[in-house]
């Protein structure tokens, strides 16, 4: 799950266009679909008033429909690029169940469950039409995050050094300046952050994030990735991950960047 906020958005720019942005700040959660967490939302194209049962397996009769969860640190369940090219099963998109853990993969969250998500939606913008990059674990996708491909790669063990050029170094060569907050293992592969030292101090704690909001140092383009225990990545709880972005975007409300 992608978070975009421009910080500035709302407000009533003195110059029109791209220029009148001045920073922006991706937020990077982990691991929940859209129809997960906002399947219910009204007016949505999520799961609300549509008919859905899904096979216990293959050939039988027997299905499952979307339940709430009652759980908010669910246990996790595969998604690799085997159980997900499994799941979607060639585009029929019929085999979640039975690929999956049983019943799980059915169930859903709401407004309930995740007020600080469901507030945003109403007052904002909802992109119910989003689908992760990559259908596999987590690395792929935090490549495609800062690059815009996975470079083929398709699961969490990646080379030593990623070749391919991530957008850092175009950012640096228009003077952009950069950060990554939060968990960072997978984006500093790249070769192009290892053959600069000068990089390292470009890549720092979700704690640093606050600091640099507070003392008006924001870089231009902010990344801040959900550390483990509040990235919401199953078998986390999902209100402190959702409790940790709204109190992040609540500082940036608060702040000059707004």
């Amino acid at each position: 799950m992608r978070i975009l906020i421009p910080a500035d958005t709302f407000l009533a720019p003195s110059q029109q266009g791209i220029s009148a942005i001045k920073n922006v700040v991706v937020i990077f959660q982990e691991n929940h679909t859209f129809d997960c967490y906002f399947g219910t939302f009204p007016g949505a194209n999520g799961t609300s008033g549509k008919n859905i049962c899904l096979s216990q397996s293959p050939g039988s009769s027997q299905c499952v429909k979307p339940f709430h969860l009652s759980n908010l640190a669910p246990p996790d369940m595969p998604h690799g690029w085997d159980a997900a090219h499994a799941d979607y099963d060639g585009g029929k998109m019929d085999a979640f169940v039975y690929t999956e853990r049983g019943s799980q993969t059915m169930g859903y969250y709401d407004g309930t469950d995740l007020p600080h998500y469901w507030n945003a939606a109403r007052s904002y913008v909802l992109c119910d039409r989003y689908f992760t990059s990559a259908m596999t674990q987590s690395a792929p996708n935090h490549l495609y995050l800062v690059a815009g491909t996975s470079g083929g790669n398709t699961s969490n063990k990646l080379p030593p050094t990623l070749t391919f050029e991530p957008i850092f170094k175009q950012l640096d060569v228009k003077r952009i300046t950069w950060r990554v907050y939060g968990f960072s293992n997978w984006v500093k592969e790249f070769e192009y952050v290892q053959s600069n030292p000068a990089l390292k101090a470009n890549f720092a704690s979700s704690a640093r994030f606050a600091q640099d909001l507070s003392q008006g140092n924001l870089p231009q383009i902010s990344w801040v990735i959900g550390s483990p225990g509040g990235s919401e990545h199953a078998p986390e709880d999902i209100q402190l991950g959702a409790n940790s972005v709204a109190s992040l975007v609540n500082g940036l409300g608060a702040s000059k960047y707004w």
